[in-house]
């Protein structure tokens, strides 16, 4: 049987043991378990004794009953059980907040974010509870990503052109093409920003990103892509005497200087630099470069503005040829710092 013993500690307080063996033998392991009263000894004697000499069911030693657990009763209901559950978090909710509220971004490109959400994203992942791990796996994700480079072939529609021309193949119907390695990576990149921003939420929304270590189709396998063609000089004499007479002129500089299109149409008179000089045979030569210090931003209502340019190197001086200062000092005739130097026949960029 068990009993209960008594001490008397340093500062003079009384503890009592309840000891027993266990299975009620003498070569049972010898267990005992302090209490601060009597009272509570004792009932916990008869709880051993009920159980056999054993460990009364869900009683933790040193700490007492588990939360939750009264003997003779069971479990009962604890204040965390009555505790709402957490709201859950739409991804298309989440997502398009997300989106509105990055830093950094030109508006044009929170308003690509937008469309992709709305055209990629949202279809596939909108109704996912983001604090539900289940709701969201990496098998998911690549279940998404095959999805995108497979594409959804039409049934009704098993070619695009019945009778195509000579040379050309069959072409499938589609109800959306397959995409692009480039565009599948661009798109699991903002899948992968939301899931990260739900993880780095405080507190988290998730425990982990699904979307990391996702193997992605190569960019560079070469599929749908076709090689760079550089032209010869006299391919691209003949392409640019084909023009029009108004633009031989700026397309020959947008060769010659290797400029962005953007950065070209942008290009101010004051961003033109000429000065003279002489040359070694004695004789007089005009020197020049230009510098890039800004370019066209699309709007995301389609309207465009001046910006800086693409890049932060995008911002650079480049020196002229004679060849390209001839080509320009006309346009720069008559025109004020801040006007364009490649203009339409009405004066617009």
């Amino acid at each position: 049987m068990a009993t209960i013993n008594q001490r008397k500690l340093a500062d003079g307080r009384i503890r009592y043991w309840v000891k027993w063996r266990l299975g009620g033998t003498r070569t049972g392991a010898p267990q005992s378990e302090p209490f601060d009263t009597h009272a509570d000894a004792h009932t916990f004697r008869l709880h051993v004794e009920a159980a056999g000499h054993q460990w009364p069911e869900n009683w933790i030693r040193r700490q007492g009953w588990a939360p939750g657990w009264v003997p003779g009763h069971g479990w009962v209901k604890t204040d965390a059980d009555d505790e709402p559950e957490a709201e859950p978090v739409l991804f298309a909710d989440y997502a398009r907040d997300l989106v509105d509220s990055m830093t950094g971004i030109a508006e044009r490109t929170r308003a690509d974010y937008h469309r992709d959400l709305d055209i990629h994203l949202i279809p596939r992942f909108g109704k996912v509870n983001l604090r539900d791990p289940a709701q969201l796996t990496p098998k998911d994700v690549r279940t998404w990503i095959n999805h995108l480079r497979t594409g959804v072939p039409d049934p009704t529609a098993p070619h695009r052109t019945s009778t195509p021309g000579r040379g050309r193949k069959k072409e499938p119907g589609w109800l959306r093409k397959p995409l692009s390695p480039k565009s599948i990576h661009n798109l699991h990149g903002l899948l992968f920003t939301v899931c990260e921003a739900a993880v780095r939420e405080d507190p988290p929304l998730r425990p982990s990103n699904p979307a990391s270590r996702t193997r992605l189709p190569r960019v560079d396998d070469g599929e749908g892509d076709h090689d760079m063609c550089f032209l010869t000089r006299e391919e691209f004499t003949l392409l640019r005497d084909s023009m029009a007479e108004d633009v031989r002129d700026m397309v020959e500089v947008f060769v010659r200087t290797g400029m962005r299109y953007s950065e070209l149409t942008a290009l101010q008179v004051r961003d033109i630099t000429l000065t003279s000089a002489i040359g070694p045979d004695g004789q007089p030569l005009t020197l020049g470069h230009l510098d890039v210090r800004r370019a066209w931003k699309r709007c995301p209502d389609n309207t465009f503005r001046l910006g800086a340019p693409k890049t932060r190197s995008s911002r650079r001086r480049i020196p002229l040829s004679p060849r390209t200062i001839d080509l320009l000092r006309p346009r720069l005739e008559g025109k004020g710092p801040e006007e364009f130097v490649f203009t339409t026949d009405r004066g617009s960029w």
